[in-house]
């Protein structure tokens, strides 16, 4: 049981869902994610942005949720820039760029770095391009699974992998060998009785609601990558708060043969 603190800290919503058995619980998310269904991954994630699915800053047209809204960014934030000048990194890819807040955050403090947002989204990509758009900083509309990825010393990935199947992870996956940096990051459970890599199909859900989540260093990936860093961010899924961490993975030099 939380503490009486945390208790009374948690929004209404949420401290009603606690008294809604699991199987009802669970069967009102499929419910909602039935809808997805038969989209294409454009399609999906459009909608996921039009109707603020992943919530919304109230300032700004479009939010990536709270993996960007967080306190904890900083943590990352921080992390990556280091990252960026301890291997002289020129070019950044971050595959799923979103609304642009943590990567914008991060070029203003490194010097010389050019940048390229990818994203599936027509309008938010247009949007960042209008908006942030600069000598340096570009935004392209693609979709990973299929089309060609810009180069770069380094591609960045974070929390984009889990909201897509296991298939559509694969196929990214096999993109990124060009990359002489391969940095994922993704939202882990702790604990016991951890489902690694349950599939899932495409939407705005995560597979912590299954106990579960994309651990590319393990089956079916395999990915020839290096857990670097982490911290605690727990998830409150399944009417209850689930021990977790934010994890990023290292992928050096992949273009090898055991990739």
């Amino acid at each position: 049981m939380p503490a009486i603190s945390s208790v009374l800290s948690m929004p209404v919503k949420n401290i009603l869902k606690r008294l809604i058995p699991r199987s009802i619980y669970l069967m009102r998310m499929n419910r909602r994610l039935h809808r997805f269904k038969g989209l294409t991954t454009a399609q999906v994630f459009s909608t996921i942005y039009k109707e603020d699915l992943w919530g919304s800053d109230g300032e700004n047209r479009y939010s990536s949720g709270e993996g960007t809204l967080n306190k904890n960014k900083k943590k990352y934030i921080d992390f990556l820039i280091s990252f960026i000048k301890n291997n002289h990194v020129k070019h950044v890819v971050d595959l799923g760029c979103g609304d642009f807040s943590i990567m914008k955050i991060v070029l203003e403090d490194v010097q010389g770095v050019h940048f390229t947002g990818v994203d599936i989204v027509p309008e938010l990509i247009a949007y960042n391009q209008q908006t942030y758009g600069a000598e340096n900083i570009n935004f392209v509309c693609l979709n990973a699974v299929t089309d060609e990825l810009p180069k770069g010393d380094l591609i960045t990935v974070r929390q984009v992998l889990q909201h897509l199947s296991n298939e559509q992870i694969s196929q990214i996956l096999s993109r990124l060998k060009a990359y002489p940096y391969v940095l994922i990051s993704e939202h882990l459970p702790l604990g016991k009785n951890v489902v690694k890599n349950k599939d899932k199909i495409q939407g705005p859900h995560i597979r912590m609601y299954h106990h579960s989540g994309v651990f590319v260093d393990a089956a079916p990936f395999h990915l020839p990558a290096t857990p670097v860093f982490e911290y605690r961010e727990d998830c409150y899924s399944l009417n209850k708060m689930q021990p977790a961490v934010i994890r990023t993975y290292l992928a050096l030099n992949p273009g090898n043969s055991k990739w």
